[in-house]
C-alpha cells in the first residue's frame, strides 16, 4: 500500500540518521517489532488471562463468544451434514462393543470346536458397517461441508471486522501480522472440530467401558480401567499444559517471519531505492532462525510427552489382562471373554491416545488463533450514537499555507509550500 511504502521509508531514514549502520538499524527496527504482535499494543483483560494462566477454560472464554457464528441456522445443507455426523457419531460407540463382542464369540466357539464361520461372517458384516467401513466415509464426506462452512464464516467475519475498525488501529497495527493472523483463523475451526467430534466421543467411551467391563467381568477391572484412565489422563495434561508457552512461542515467531516477509516484499521498492536489500535478508534470516528454534523446543517437548504416554499403555494393559486372566484361570470368564478385552482394548485406548493426542493439538490450534480472538475482541474507537443521522452531500476543499518539511534537522525537501 502507499501510506505503508511511505511510512516504511520515513522509519529508515530516521533510523539511519540516527545510527549511521545497519546493525543499529536492525536492533532499532528489532525493537518495534516486540510490540508489533499485539500483545503490548491492544490491551485487554482477557489477553492477560492467557499471559498469566495459559489455562483451557481462558482459552475457550476467549473464543466462547463466536461459538453462535459457526451456528448454521440458515444453511440447511450443513445442518443435515451435522445431524448425519451426530448419528454416525453415536453408531461408532454401538460398533465399538459389538465387534469384540463377535469376536470373543469366534473364539469360544473355536474352544468348543464349533463351526464359527457363521460367527465370522456376522464380524465381517460389522467392520464393513463400521468406522473402518461405510461409517467412516459417511463421516469423511459431510464433514467436508461443514469445514468450508465455518472457513467461510471465520474468514469472512475477520475480514469484515477488521475493516470496519477506526483508523486508529489500522495505523498502529501492521497489516502484514494482521493477515497471518488471519489465515490462521483456521487453526479455530480444528479446535471446534476436534472439541466435538474427537473428544467428547472418546469420553463417552470411557464411561461405556466402565459399565460394560463392570457388568461382564468384576468391579475390580472396571476400576482398574477408571484408574488407568485417570492416570493416562492427570499425566496428558499436566505434560501438555507445560508445553502450551513454547506452542505460543511457536506460533508468534511464525507470524513474525511472515510479518518481516510481507514487508520486505510489499516494499520492495523502499528497500531497493534506500540499499536496505542486506538489512532485509538479514531480518528474515534471523525471523527463520527464530522460528525454528521454537518449533524445536516445542516438537522436543511433545516428542517426550509422546514417549511417556506410549510407555504407559502397555504397563496398564499388562495390570487389567492379569486381572482377567485371573478371572479366566478361575473359571468365572471364558477364554472368548480374554480375547473380547484385547480386541476392546483398542477401540478403548485408540481413542483415549488420539483423545490427548488431539488434547495437545486443540491447545496449538487456541494458541494459534489467540491473536485471531485478540483481534475480534478490539472495538473501534469511534462509534456513532444511537440517534445518528445520515450526513448530506457536503462540499470542502484543504487549504495549504507556508508548509515546511524535512526527514531530519538537516536541509528541509518543501519549504514555504501554499496551495
Amino acid at each position: 500500500m502507499p501510506g505503508q511504502s511511505q511510512n516504511y521509508a520515513f522509519r529508515y531514514l530516521s533510523y539511519e540518521t540516527a545510527s549511521g549502520t545497519e546493525d543499529n538499524v536492525y536492533n532499532a527496527h528489532a525493537k518495534r517489532s516486540n510490540t508489533e504482535d499485539g500483545s503490548d499494543s491492544v490491551k485487554r483483560p482477557t489477553n492477560e488471562i492467557l499471559n498469566k494462566t495459559g489455562e483451557f477454560l481462558d482459552y475457550f472464554a476467549k473464543f466462547s463468544y463466536l461459538v453462535p457464528l459457526l451456528g448454521p441456522k440458515k444453511d440447511r445443507k450443513v445442518q443435515f451434514c451435522m445431524v448425519v455426523c451426530l448419528i454416525c457419531l453415536a453408531a461408532d460407540r454401538v460398533f465399538n462393543v459389538l465387534i469384540p463382542r463377535q469376536l470373543g464369540i469366534i473364539v469360544d466357539q473355536l474352544s468348543a470346536e464349533q463351526n464359527p464361520f457363521r460367527a465370522l461372517l456376522v464380524w465381517l458384516a460389522l467392520s464393513a458397517i463400521s468406522e473402518e467401513g461405510a461409517i467412516g466415509l459417511i463421516k469423511t464426506l459431510v464433514r467436508i461441508p461443514t469445514r468450508q462452512f465455518s472457513y467461510r464464516q471465520i474468514t469472512n467475519s475477520a475480514f469484515n471486522h477488521i475493516m470496519s475498525l477506526s483508523m486508529d488501529f489500522h495505523t498502529a497495527e501492521d497489516s502484514a501480522e494482521m493477515m497471518a493472523a488471519v489465515q490462521q483463523g483456521k487453526s479455530l475451526t480444528n479446535f471446534l472440530e476436534t472439541l466435538i467430534l474427537e473428544i467428547l466421543p472418546s469420553f463417552l467411551d470411557l464411561l461405556i467401558s466402565f459399565g460394560l467391563l463392570c457388568w461382564k467381568f468384576n468391579s475390580y477391572v472396571a476400576i482398574a480401567i477408571a484408574a488407568a484412565a485417570a492416570t493416562f489422563i492427570s499425566v496428558e495434561v499436566t505434560v501438555s499444559n507445560r508445553n502450551i508457552n513454547n506452542r505460543q512461542e511457536y506460533s508468534k515467531a511464525e507470524r513474525e517471519e511472515a510479518r518481516v516477509m510481507h514487508q520486505a516484499v510489499q516494499g520492495w521498492q523502499t528497500v531497493t531505492c534506500f540499499n536496505m536489500l542486506t538489512f532485509e535478508k538479514q531480518r528474515l534470516s534471523l525471523g527463520v532462525d527464530k522460528q525454528l528454534a521454537a518449533s524445536l523446543t516445542w516438537g522436543m517437548c511433545d516428542a517426550y510427552i509422546q514417549g511417556m504416554l506410549d510407555f504407559l499403555l502397555p504397563c496398564m494393559f499388562f495390570i487389567i489382562a492379569s486381572l482377567i486372566l485371573y478371572e479366566t484361570s478361575q473359571g468365572r470368564s471364558s477364554p472368548g471373554d480374554f480375547a473380547f478385552f484385547v480386541r476392546y482394548w483398542e477401540e478403548l485406548m485408540w481413542p483415549l491416545k488420539t483423545l490427548f493426542h488431539n488434547y495437545r493439538y486443540m491447545l496449538s490450534d487456541l494458541g494459534d488463533a489467540k491473536r485471531l480472538g485478540d483481534l475480534f475482541q478490539t472495538k473501534s474507537t469511534i462509534i456513532d450514537r444511537e440517534d445518528a443521522k445520515d450526513l448530506d452531500k457536503a462540499q470542502g476543499y484543504v487549504k495549504y499555507r507556508s508548509v515546511h518539511f524535512s526527514y531530519s534537522s538537516g536541509k528541509e525537501t518543501i519549504r514555504d509550500f501554499s496551495l
